[in-house]
This record gives C-alpha cells, sequence and structure tokens, in this order.
C-alpha cells in the first residue's frame, strides 16, 4: 500500500503515536471526532483510506441513465 504523506500534511492530517510501534494519521477535529486516514505497525502501513492512497477520490460515481 503506498500512503501519500504529501497529501496527509495538506490536509493538516496529524501523525500520532498509538504505542511503541503503532501510528496513526489524523485529521483535524471535526465534529468532536477526528478522523483517521492511516495506520501503520512499525514502517509497515497496515490500512489506508482509499481516498488517500493515490491523492484522488477511488470511489466510483454511480452514473444516471
Amino acid at each position: 500500500m503506498r500512503f501519500n504523506e504529501d497529501l496527509a500534511v495538506k490536509n493538516h492530517a496529524e501523525k500520532l503515536q498509538i504505542s511503541d510501534d503503532r501510528w496513526a494519521w489524523v485529521l483535524p477535529e471535526a465534529d468532536k471526532c477526528r478522523r483517521m486516514i492511516a495506520y501503520a505497525r512499525g514502517t509497515e502501513m497496515v490500512w489506508i483510506h482509499p481516498d488517500y492512497k493515490n491523492g484522488q477520490n477511488s470511489k466510483k460515481k454511480k452514473q444516471k441513465r
């Protein structure tokens, strides 16, 4: 998995240390919560939000017929 760190920084995401070997990238607080966009264990990314993999929204929009 590839994490776009430049995009995360541009969106004011913060890298938080959860434990000695675990990290989370989270967006600024909105509505009393923070959304996690990535989770890492050591140097390996475990999970990346689909919208932040390539810097583009990877969700497909439904086409109108």
